[in-house]
């Protein structure tokens, strides 16, 4: 296929990958022990592997490098700014204190890419941008390379990832998964020129990569990339080039068929960093808007940072988390859609 910035099947694994950040972060999830394995471990790795398929053969200029800064260090600024006067607003009326942290501490997290209280996922920014800067970097020098020389070099960076990491320690900008993020872009990068043979079917093939993807996933349990809990980080890698690939085939056969449903996630993987970006904030002054009707009293026990924990048990549960996952997930959505159309119709006036 063609490399360009916008490959059909590459937007819609973006926009079902970030489909499922957003629905995991709404705190929601039902059966949260089967499912987080199935979407965490393909969810994030997925933007490095099918960024390292569109990188191209061609010189970093000065331009690229402030195009690239641009597309997402104003929206990463933009969007800490605004959700962060939110949150001094937020703070000290939020049921059971939960916000109530140090400014000081908060603001310090956020510039230095450390998962702040007002924004979480904008660690991913700044983490993404210097893996993906230093490939564009080094693209020509890396597509002189031999494949096997490709394969062992991202095998050891990836490995070095891991060995940097450690569970719940978050250094500033995030170097270590920096480089497990590099190691994944150049496998991306490496997955792009390699052939499945012709002689293989590829319906059965298909079909035993997303059931070796099951079996790895559900083996290796429980994932969260920014707490730094891989568990096996073999079995995690193996698992999201599996996931990666089986979501890739699987929406391929929709975008054949022209699901309605695979275009709506190729419409989000067009705009999938500002879904990243913009549905954390969205979560918490719902949560509060919601509070603040007296609707969540008889039901909550706990609140999170963006959500709040159910009281009710048994199927009861499932239905009601099922109802608030749902409600999260479409309100979020709605509402980037919209101000993205308002942004476009201001600057078509203005032009």
């Amino acid at each position: 296929m063609e490399k360009t910035n916008h490959v059909e099947w590459v937007d819609a694994v973006r926009g079902a990958g970030i489909l499922s950040v957003i629905v995991f972060h709404t705190g929601f999830l039902p059966y949260i022990q089967i499912l987080n394995p199935l979407l965490a471990s393909w969810m994030l790795p997925m933007f490095m592997f099918t960024g390292g398929w569109l990188l191209k053969n061609e010189t970093f200029t000065r331009q690229r490098l402030f195009s690239t800064m641009q597309r997402l260090l104003i929206p990463f600024l933009i969007s800490g700014i605004i959700s962060f006067v939110g949150w001094i607003i937020l703070r000290n009326i939020y049921p059971q204190h939960v916000l109530e942290q140090p400014i000081g501490r908060e603001i310090n997290k956020w510039l230095t890419g450390r998962n702040a209280y007002f924004n979480s996922p904008l660690w991913f920014i700044p983490t993404y941008l210097f893996a993906s800067v230093f490939m564009q970097t080094i693209a020509v020098w890396w597509f002189r390379r031999k494949v096997l020389i490709k394969i062992f070099i991202s095998i050891a960076i990836i490995i070095a990832g891991f060995l940097l990491s450690y569970p719940y320690r978050y250094p500033i900008f995030s170097y270590d998964l920096v480089v497990l993020f590099i190691g994944m872009i150049m496998m991306g990068s490496i997955a792009s020129t390699l052939h499945i043979p012709k002689f293989i079917l590829r319906t059965p093939f298909d079909l035993c990569i997303l059931i070796l993807f099951i079996i790895f996933s559900l083996s290796n349990g429980y994932i969260d990339m920014f707490q730094r809990q891989f568990n096996n980080e073999y079995i995690y890698i193996i698992s999201a080039i599996l996931g990666t690939y089986s979501a890739a085939r699987l929406l391929l056969y929709g975008i054949h068929n022209k699901n309605k449903i695979v275009h709506f996630a190729s419409y989000l993987g067009k705009f999938s960093m500002s879904f990243m970006i913009w549905h954390w904030p969205i979560f918490q002054w719902l949560t509060y808007g919601l509070f603040t009707t007296g609707v969540l009293q008889q039901i909550t026990t706990t609140y999170t940072k963006t959500s709040f924990l159910i009281k009710i048990e048994g199927y009861q549960l499932v239905i009601l988390q099922s109802i608030f996952c749902c409600i999260y997930t479409v309100i979020s959505i709605f509402c980037i859609v919209m101000i993205k159309k308002v942004l476009k119709n201001i600057i078509k006036t203005n032009k």
